[in-house]
């Protein structure tokens, strides 16, 4: 059943906009936190997985991209492009 209000492009897009935000979530949690950092950094590339793997490869591109904004503007653009290179190469 469709849900009232959400047409797919939208659904594709909360999904780009989840995936990026939560994949920079845990990057930042992988830089900030010294031991356990190590666990977040191999978890932060799978909520890009997901948006790749549900919906097309154009959404987990939008997500990567939109991650690496939200990294660029919280932290820095330099550690945008690690994230960018490590994650989304």
């Amino acid at each position: 059943m469709r849900e009232p209000g959400l047409t797919p492009s939208g659904r594709a897009m909360g999904w780009v906009i989840a995936g990026g935000a939560s994949s920079a979530l845990l990057f930042f949690f992988s830089l900030y936190m010294p031991v356990v950092g190590m666990l977040f950094g191999v978890l932060a590339p799978l909520p890009l997985m997901t948006v790749c793997l549900r919906m097309k490869w154009l959404s987990g591109v939008i997500a990567v991209i939109f991650a690496g904004l939200l990294i660029g503007v919280a932290i820095a653009p330099i550690i945008s492009l690690y994230f960018f290179v490590q994650f989304g190469v």
